[in-house]
C-alpha cells in the first residue's frame, strides 16, 4: 500500500519537530505497515533548513520562504500523489505525538476500505492534554460539538477534524480539483470536511487517541489580534459562501457573545474589537461574499 507522508513546518527546526520526532521513532513499524512511503517535509519557515534524512523514508525537503500556507503544502503533496500514484495521502503539521497504535489501526482500516470509494477520508480522536476537540459534529449556524468518544467507524453526518493525521483518498482530492486557494490557512480544514459532506462521501474515525498541541486552546501563549483577525475574517468568508443567511446571522450573534467572552478572559479590548470589525465588514458586503473577500486585502 503506497502513501504519501508531510509533515507542514512553520519557523521550527525539523529536528525539533514533535511529528518528526515521533515519525523518526516509529519508522521501523511504519516501514513494515507499507510497501512504499514517501515523506515530504514542506517548510513554509522564513530560512531554508539542511538537515540530514539518510536512513528515513524516501523524503523530498521543499521550502516555500514565501509562506503559502498549508492549502500551498497540500497542493504540493498532492501533485506528487498524483504523479507517483499514491493512492493515500497522510497531513502531518509540526507538534502532533503520534503512535505506533495508531499506525497499525491505520493500515488495518485502510486495508479494510480498500474498495469502498465512499470513505474518503480517515481521522483519529485528538486530544489536547486530557480533552479531547477532534473531530466534531457541525451542526446548523456552523456550531460545533464533540462526537462521543466511544464512536468508531464510518461517519456519515457532517463533521469537523483537523488537518493533522488525516489520511485522505487521492482520487477524491482530485474529484474537487484539489484544496482550495482561498482558504489558504485559516478554515481549510473546514472547508475540506464540508466537502465531503456535500459530495456525500463518508469519514472513518478511528480508535486511536492522538496527543497534539492546538493554539487556539491555548489563546493567550499562542494568539495574537492579527492572527485572530485573519481566523474571524475567514471564517466570516466560509459561512457566507458555503451557509444560507439565517446561518450567517446565527454566526454574528455569535461573534457579538465572542467578543464580550473575550474581554471578559483576556482584558484586550482589541480582540473584541477585532470580532466587531468583521460583523461591521459583513453588513457592510451586504452578505456578498466577493466584497467580503475583498475587504480582506
Amino acid at each position: 500500500m503506497k502513501i504519501i507522508i508531510e509533515i507542514v513546518l512553520y519557523n521550527k527546526k525539523i529536528n525539533d519537530s514533535t511529528t518528526f520526532i515521533s515519525l523518526d521513532n516509529h519508522k521501523t513499524i511504519i516501514n513494515q505497515l507499507f510497501s512504499q512511503i514517501e515523506l515530504l517535509i514542506y517548510d513554509n519557515s522564513s530560512t531554508p533548513q539542511i538537515f540530514d534524512i539518510v536512513n528515513f523514508f524516501s523524503a523530498i525537503y521543499k521550502s516555500n520562504t514565501k509562506n503559502g500556507g498549508v492549502s500551498a503544502a497540500y497542493n504540493y503533496a498532492f501533485d506528487i500523489a498524483k504523479k507517483k500514484n499514491f493512492k493515500w495521502m497522510l497531513l502531518l503539521d509540526q507538534d502532533t505525538e503520534l503512535n505506533e497504535n495508531y499506525f497499525i489501526e491505520l493500515k488495518r482500516i485502510l486495508k479494510k476500505i480498500e474498495s469502498s470509494k465512499d470513505v474518503v477520508a480517515i481521522v483519529p480522536k485528538i486530544y489536547n492534554e486530557k480533552n479531547k476537540f477532534s473531530p466534531s459534529k457541525v451542526l446548523w449556524g456552523g456550531v460545533h460539538r464533540p462526537i462521543d468518544s466511544s464512536y468508531i467507524g464510518e461517519y456519515e453526518d457532517e463533521l469537523m477534524a483537523i488537518g493533522s493525521c488525516t489520511v485522505l483518498r487521492t482520487s477524491f482530492i482530485k474529484s474537487i480539483d484539489g484544496f482550495s486557494r482561498l482558504f489558504w490557512l485559516d478554515c481549510l480544514d473546514r472547508w475540506l470536511f464540508h466537502k465531503i459532506h456535500k459530495k456525500n462521501k463518508s469519514v472513518y474515525i478511528l480508535r486511536s487517541k492522538i496527543s497534539h498541541e492546538l493554539s487556539i486552546l491555548n489563546f493567550n501563549k499562542f494568539m495574537n489580534v492579527k492572527k485572530y483577525h485573519n481566523q474571524v475574517l475567514y471564517e466570516a468568508i466560509f459561512m457566507l459562501k458555503y451557509k444560507n443567511l439565517s446561518e450567517t446571522l446565527f454566526f454574528l450573534l455569535r461573534l457579538i457573545r465572542r467578543a464580550i467572552y473575550l474581554f471578559i478572559q483576556t482584558r484586550n479590548i482589541n480582540y473584541s474589537i477585532c470580532s466587531l470589525s468583521i460583523i461591521i465588514k459583513i453588513l457592510f458586503s451586504g452578505f456578498n461574499t466577493s466584497r467580503l473577500i475583498k475587504s480582506k486585502l
